[in-house]
């Protein structure tokens, strides 16, 4: 069974590229899964971020690699299934059930995976994205710019991917989500920000996802984000 960084660099690219350019969902999912073992998540783990069956980290586990990907079958097919009667997996199972409709009030589960997967395409541009992001926010919105007189944009970049990463890493955990965007948006009240800058900010994030999505930025992934970002945007305003 693979392990954290099993995966040498040519078959981590190799992933990375299947990640983006395959239109088998069943793909995709395993590429994200196989990334996320190799980054050191367990199945738990890796089934909270993705809202994926422990079955089918499992199947990915044993037999997911990257010379054999397109010869696996559709989860769907997959025969390999955990002992459901396993208090672990038993109590994991009751604890998602209870959960899940107050995520489906936040954000809904669908949405989550495809935010989750998308980020996943921006990570290894993360600092290029970040650049952008400012670029085009000072340019579309000039009036923004003194928000940020006091600080370094580098630093400030390092934030806006910090944030970004801490709470698409949390989507499936909301209470402890909630407790970070109230968070956030106590110390933004401080920097100086109002709510009529909320839509600016979502727009520069939208357009800046665009352009770095390129083909992936499917109208699916551009509900998921502007709908996402007011949900987020609107926890952040709770209580200000």
């Amino acid at each position: 069974m693979p392990a954290k960084d099993f995966l040498n660099s040519v078959q981590k690219k190799q992933l990375q590229q299947t990640l983006r350019d395959s239109e088998q969902p069943h793909l995709r999912e395993g590429c994200l899964i196989l990334l996320l073992i190799n980054d050191g998540k367990t199945a738990r783990e890796i089934t909270d971020l993705l809202g994926c069956s422990f079955r089918t980290v499992a199947y990915w586990q044993f037999n997911g690699f990257p010379e054999n990907l397109e010869s696996l079958p559709d989860e769907q097919e997959l025969e390999y299934r955990p002992d459901q009667q396993e208090p672990e997996y038993l109590a994991h199972q009751r604890e998602r059930r209870n959960s899940h409709k107050a995520l489906e009030d936040f954000i809904p589960l669908s949405d989550i995976k495809v935010l989750e997967v998308s980020f996943a395409l921006i990570q290894p541009q993360a600092t290029e994205f970040a650049s952008k992001f400012y670029k085009n926010l000072f340019t579309d919105y000039p009036q923004l710019q003194p928000l940020f007189a006091y600080t370094h944009i580098e630093v400030q970049e390092k934030k806006l991917i910090t944030a970004l990463v801490l709470v698409i890493n949390n989507l499936r955990k909301l209470t402890y989500l909630k407790n970070i965007l109230k968070d956030l948006g106590t110390r933004h009240v401080r920097y100086g920000t109002i709510q009529e800058h909320y839509p600016m900010v979502g727009g520069t994030l939208l357009k800046t996802l665009e352009s770095f999505l390129g083909k992936e930025w499917t109208p699916e992934v551009k509900r998921a984000w502007t709908h996402g970002y007011k949900a987020i945007a609107n926890l952040m305003q709770e209580e200000h």
